[in-house]
């Protein structure tokens, strides 16, 4: 009996039930993330099937042509440096996630992607389980830690080479023009950043787009060598797309993994990794052996000191701006899906909610009650520009320390009743896995 003709790859990942598990491994943790139609996640999901099914007839016709992407610039420090991101359309980030799921199938044997040093883009990988490990080798004793980054790693990977050798290990080349398009998508508008800033964003043909959905699976693909070599050196690597560290038993041994990584990472793919500084000026450099005790050290946006892990301060600041964002009336003026105060609400429980899954492993009580005050006095501002008129039990009169100011906020019972859980309500109806050392 004649064994069954294998399908195109293309015809594979254009079925409605391969598109469907596309849709159920993306991250819809925001439900108000967006391209640039403004269509969310939450638009996409009212509409899921007959969305499913359109992508599906697109793309067996070859007819699926993917949508400028929105720019957005992240701050990465104090220093107002950005890291550049492309959030593509809903319909689009399906469809990169179809293709990366091909992908990792197709090549995870090959490649040892499932490796257990490497966390972005595995089947059970993220950044829990990257910090998780991190704490794990802490304990063991590997209280050294070399933190070393690549220079703009996402621009510099040499996207030529990359594609060839992804290209050279597909069984067909149905979806080779798919993949290729998926990486050059056009740049959305730029006017409402400054020209000094339009940089970031002026060659899409070079590197791997941050904000892709296949962007992960590639980087590991580019740097499952590295890996490799750090597994056989027996060093304690923590890699996350292109953030890593080795947890080391001493100083020696993290001067050595530097070697080893400098070897694999600039002689063979052509990356370069900052050097490490003097003692003198260890505090903020790029590549840097510490030991967490004495010295200020995060990873992956979590500080830890040996003792305990906790979000680092600048996430706090960025939910409180995204806060500030979501409750500034005037920014919907021309927002034609703005429902008054059930948008609003309903983005700050979505808001709230997603930030607290992300960081729901580590100690994140203690910012509790900074961060329901915060909402709750924004929350006031909201009604009181709305002219809702409030009981007075509905309010409250409170000393916020961090800004060490008397200010009025909804109460306790409003905030009860107004669909916004508190931190502590939410985090008490999920699983949190909170790290204990």
């Amino acid at each position: 009996m004649a064994t069954p003709r294998k399908k195109r790859l293309l015809t594979q990942i254009s079925s409605p039930s391969h598109l469907k598990k596309a849709w159920t491994k993306l991250n819809k943790t925001n439900k108000e993330s967006r391209g640039i139609s403004e269509e969310t996640i939450s638009d996409f999901t009212n509409n899921l099937e007959s969305n499913l099914i359109e992508i599906s007839k697109r793309l067996k016709a070859k007819t699926y042509k993917f949508s400028d992407v929105r720019p957005v610039l992240i701050p990465k420090n104090e220093k107002k440096q950005f890291r550049p991101l492309r959030l593509s359309e809903i319909s689009d980030r399906v469809v990169q996630k179809a293709l990366a799921l091909k992908l990792e199938e197709l090549l995870s044997e090959k490649y040892k992607l499932d490796n257990p040093c490497s966390f972005a883009y595995r089947k059970e990988g993220k950044v829990e389980d990257a910090v998780k490990k991190m704490v794990e080798y802490y304990k063991e004793g590997f209280h050294y830690i070399l933190e070393a980054d690549i220079k703009k790693f996402f621009d510099n990977v040499n996207r030529k080479k990359l594609l060839k050798k992804v290209f050279d290990d597909l069984p067909d080349n149905t979806i080779n023009k798919l993949i290729r398009e998926a990486l050059e998508q056009n740049i959305g508008d730029l006017s409402h950043y400054e020209t000094q800033h339009h940089h970031y964003f002026l060659d899409s043909m070079q590197g791997i787009p941050q904000g892709n959905s296949l962007s992960p699976l590639l980087a590991n693909i580019y740097l499952a060598d590295f890996d490799q070599r750090m597994i056989t050196e027996k060093l304690r690597l923590v890699r996350y797309a292109d953030d890593f560290i080795v947890m080391c038993k001493d100083e020696a041994q993290a001067k050595q993994a530097l070697q080893i990584a400098k070897e694999e990472i600039e002689a063979k793919l052509g990356l370069s990794i900052h050097d490490l500084p003097s003692p003198a000026h260890l505090e903020g450099s790029k590549t840097r052996i510490v030991n967490p005790i004495h010295h200020r050290f995060s990873f992956l946006s979590i500080s830890f000191d040996g003792k305990k892990a906790w979000v680092k301060p600048s996430k706090i600041n960025d939910l409180r701006t995204k806060i500030n964002d979501i409750t500034n009336i005037s920014s919907y003026k021309n927002d034609p899906k703005f429902q008054g105060l059930p948008t609003i609400l309903k983005r700050l429980k979505n808001l709230l909610e997603g930030w607290l899954s992300a960081f729901k492993y580590v100690d994140v009580d203690r910012e509790f009650q900074e961060i329901d005050d915060h909402i709750n006095y924004k929350i006031l501002t909201v009604l009181v520009k709305m002219d809702f008129r409030l009981k007075t039990n509905n309010v409250e009169t409170k000393k916020i320390k961090s800004i060490g100011k008397t200010i009025q906020l909804i109460s306790k019972t409003q905030r009860e009743n107004i669909g916004v859980p508190t931190c502590a309500n939410f985090l008490s109806s999920i699983e949190r896995g909170k790290i204990h050392l």
